[in-house]
């Protein structure tokens, strides 16, 4: 039984910690403001098209963001990560 309470202990702890990253994020998004250099947008075109893409990603910034993120739960299918990581190539 105490076995089953640590357990429960923490899983409730993990769900509140995701709970509270997911806000944050979802308020870093919000937050941010569109990138708009034409050069930047073409090439993220041009590399989700060599990807075979359904579509580019958003493109943001974020003055408290140092590095780039990929954020997508319900709507990401993993391509915004794969432009991602062709960006740090």
């Amino acid at each position: 039984m105490a076995l089953l309470a640590l357990w429960l202990v923490g899983v409730l702890y993990l769900a509140g910690r995701t709970l509270r990253h997911a806000v944050v994020t979802r308020h870093t998004v919000r937050e941010s403001q569109p990138i708009d250099d034409p050069g930047l947008r073409r090439e993220c075109e041009v590399l989700s098209r060599q990807l075979r893409l359904k579509r580019a990603p958003q493109l943001l910034s974020q003055a408290s963001v140092s590095s780039p993120q990929a954020v997508g739960l319900l709507r990401s299918d993993g391509q915004d990560v794969a432009v991602l990581c062709v960006g740090e190539l």
